[in-house]
């Protein structure tokens, strides 16, 4: 059997590893021409350690990341409310862990520079073969899409779901500041204001770097351009009086490596496929950055979709149902934390009895 995957980031390769450990031949297509070390990074929560020791990625992924190993809130005071422990959860950038990924794979099984264009179909609707937009055509006897929140394959197959825009903006970034990662000491603080929907997250990713993260309700607050000069403006003209080590942050980090994320939000879609076309990750379902679960719930997917395919006999509808009903209260379970994460964030006065959660979703 031959799967044809659609997307090469962390979903793509995760799902290429699983299924060639049940024998099926997997060709991955990233349309970048190759990796780069320009990304961010990310919680690795216990699922997602799991799946990646499953997939035999774990070694790799303990030596280059960071075990976080308390949650820390307070507020933009510096006033802790609430502290609580974190088990088997590491923190890394996004790099090393692809990097860690691609090395479970023979290098021929990765195409670069393949970018989605269209399928090809029989006369019963079943795809027959992918085509790229540089007239590259692969066939074979299920494609998977994991090509992103902006996939374009989950628009040709459910064009009545989009994305919606939510009002939460999200500037992140790494730094190199070994001397912050050590003061943290496997801490993930983050500060959150009682009265705005502003907050400011900081972690180690690894002994040299830390990853941080505003995020900010941009119907109050917006940047003007997304120049590196701007986004350290806009970053201090709402952070300067907060907390230390936020400003010493600020200072030194290179803001020509900062992303600014527009967060999406998207209900869960009714199924993951049509006929042997399947979604995984992103492409199919979305999780807001309060619970942490995006990669992880990616993660999931691709063992979980490998197990059901392992020894598959019956038709590749079948088992893709199944799939999307082992993964719907999960991810139901998610989307609906996030949301109420989101809520809390935009108006926290309105929950000011309430004992706040950690952001992040299990």
């Amino acid at each position: 059997m031959k799967a044809i995957i659609i997307g090469g980031g962390i979903a793509g390769l995760a799902t290429a590893i699983s299924l060639r450990k049940i024998g099926w031949d997997v060709v991955v297509n990233e349309r970048a021409t190759h990796y780069t070390e320009i990304g961010l990074g990310f919680i690795l929560l216990p699922n997602g350690v799991l799946a990646l020791d499953h997939l035999g990625a774990g070694t790799a992924i303990r030596k280059t990341g960071k075990y976080v190993k308390r949650a820390i809130l307070q507020n933009e005071f510096g006033e802790i409310y609430k502290k609580e422990t974190l088990n088997y959860s590491i923190a890394i950038q996004r790099y090393d862990c692809i990097k860690a990924l691609c090395d479970l794979l023979p290098e021929e099984s990765v195409c670069f520079g393949n970018d989605f264009s269209h399928f090809i179909y029989d006369d019963r609707g079943k795809a027959t073969a992918v085509v790229y937009k540089n007239g590259v055509q692969q066939e074979g006897d299920i494609f998977i899409a994991a090509d992103g929140a902006n996939s374009m394959i989950r628009r040709s197959l459910f064009p009545e779901y989009r994305l919606s825009q939510t009002t939460v903006k999200e500037l992140v970034c790494i730094a190199d500041l070994p001397e912050i990662s050590e003061l943290l000491k496997g801490d993930l603080i983050k500060t959150q204001s009682e009265s705005d929907g502003l907050s400011f997250g900081l972690l180690p990713c690894n002994d040299e770097q830390v990853i941080w993260y505003m995020q900010y309700d941009c119907t109050k607050w917006d940047m003007k351009d997304l120049s590196a000069k701007s986004k350290k403006d806009f970053a201090f003209s709402l952070l300067r009086k907060w907390p230390h080590p936020i400003d010493y942050v600020l200072n030194n980090t290179n803001f020509n490596k900062a992303f600014l994320w527009s967060t999406k939000d998207m209900d869960l879609l009714p199924a993951f496929h049509q006929k042997n076309i399947v979604l995984i990750g992103d492409a199919a379902h979305l999780a807001l950055p309060f619970t942490s679960q995006g990669t992880n719930s990616a993660l999931e997917d691709a063992i979980i979709l490998a197990n059901l395919l392992e020894g598959q006999k019956k038709d590749f509808g079948e088992v893709f149902t199944e799939f999307y009903y082992a993964r719907k209260d999960t991810l139901e379970h998610y989307l609906d934390f996030g949301r109420m994460l989101s809520d809390r964030f935009l108006q926290p006065h309105l929950f000011v009895d309430e004992e706040a959660p950690i952001p992040l979703a299990k």
